[in-house]
């Protein structure tokens, strides 16, 4: 009777002392992202999914790292990561962006620049920097050029080739076909797939291990 009255105190005491890190998940256009994975490094780890994108954990005071990833199967399509202290019991607020995992697609770009470069080029490691800015600049103009059509709702040019190879296909394809048939990676055809459902164009409906997308 009596260890159990006093784990039931110690219980009372880690309640008493514990804080609320609460808060929202967005993406880039700050429109709540349903659905997203959220773990916090407590021991053990926590981890929940966003509703409406919203998210809580009960956690003792501590310096903790929480991280969110939207995800399409295995494969990460945006994420983020923030450190938080909590120092005392109470409301601690913490809301996320997450941001496209462009890694592949860079890993392409690399992958492009060590065939297109020359053994002298190579050598140059000034203009090779001069190079290097200039991809990083390209990125950016692309990410706002992205961001203002997505804005206006206008169709990229990625999401029309997409549109229109469903069209020829009668509305509805597999989605590891429509992948084969662009000449986009996998994380982008999955990322414009996202965006195109976001606006109403599309709908994924899951079939065993993979996606059947359909026009609306």
């Amino acid at each position: 009777m009596l260890k159990k009255m006093v784990i039931i105190l110690l219980l009372l005491c880690h309640i008493a002392t514990a804080a609320t890190i609460q808060g929202t998940v967005y993406d880039l256009d700050l429109d709540k992202i349903d659905k997203a994975v959220i773990k916090i490094d407590t021991k053990p780890t926590q981890s929940s999914v966003t509703e409406n994108g919203q998210y809580s954990f009960y956690v003792p005071p501590g310096d903790y790292q929480v991280t969110a990833f939207l995800l399409d199967g295995d494969l990460i399509l945006a994420s983020a990561s923030h450190n938080i202290e909590v120092d005392s019991d109470g409301d601690f607020k913490l809301d996320l962006i997450l941001l496209p995992d462009l890694r592949e697609d860079l890993q392409l770009i690399e992958e492009s620049n060590q065939i297109m470069v020359s053994d002298q080029f190579m050598e140059e490691k000034g203009n090779l920097l001069v190079i290097s800015i200039a991809i990083l600049f390209f990125l950016l103009a692309s990410i706002i050029y992205f961001l203002k059509l997505k804005r206006t709702g206008a169709l990229l040019d990625d999401e029309s080739l997409v549109i229109n190879l469903l069209k020829k296909n009668s509305g509805r394809m597999n989605q590891r076909d429509l992948q084969r048939d662009t000449p986009y990676s996998k994380a982008k055809v999955s990322l414009l797939l996202t965006d195109l459902e976001h606006k109403g164009k599309i709908r994924k409906i899951q079939k065993g291990r993979g996606n059947v997308i359909t026009l609306k």
